[in-house]
């Protein structure tokens, strides 16, 4: 891709001249909002967004179709919302910071949370997002 990054210890800066990741995710900066349940989930998702960054940019820069690009994106999306909802659903979530969160639900070994109405194969798809996810996180 076209764009330049410069990684400066676990976060992203990335260039004006770069609109990769605006092609990739245009409404990134919707997602908080679209996965909020009340006002207060609005800086949680913003928080997500913010560490699904440098994994967007990284999945950029890896050479992926936009078939599987989008896919990963998708998955993304998905696990943020599944987020914020297990935030509402567990109150004592609400204490976590949001890589906190995100940690307790994905691991390099079973991937994901369970989604509700997905085939096997979705979520076989969706574990494999959250497993590189991990292992990005967890190698920063």
């Amino acid at each position: 891709m076209a764009s330049k990054r410069k990684i400066v210890g676990n976060t992203a800066i990335v260039t004006p001249e770069s609109s990769d990741l605006e092609r990739l995710v245009p409404d990134l900066q919707n997602w908080p909002k679209s996965w909020s349940f009340e006002q207060q989930d609005i800086p949680f998702g913003q928080d997500l967004v913010k560490i699904f960054t440098p994994y967007l940019l990284h999945l950029l820069d890896s050479g992926y179709s936009r078939k599987t690009l989008h896919q990963h994106r998708d998955f993304i999306w998905m696990l943020g919302g599944r987020l914020v909802e297990e935030r509402q659903l567990y109150r004592e979530l609400r204490k976590l910071d949001a890589r906190s969160i995100l940690l307790r639900y994905i691991d390099e070994q079973d991937g994901g949370p369970l989604l509700d109405d997905r085939s096997e194969r979705e979520q076989g798809l969706f574990d494999a997002t959250c497993r590189k996810l991990c292992r990005f996180l967890n190698a920063a």
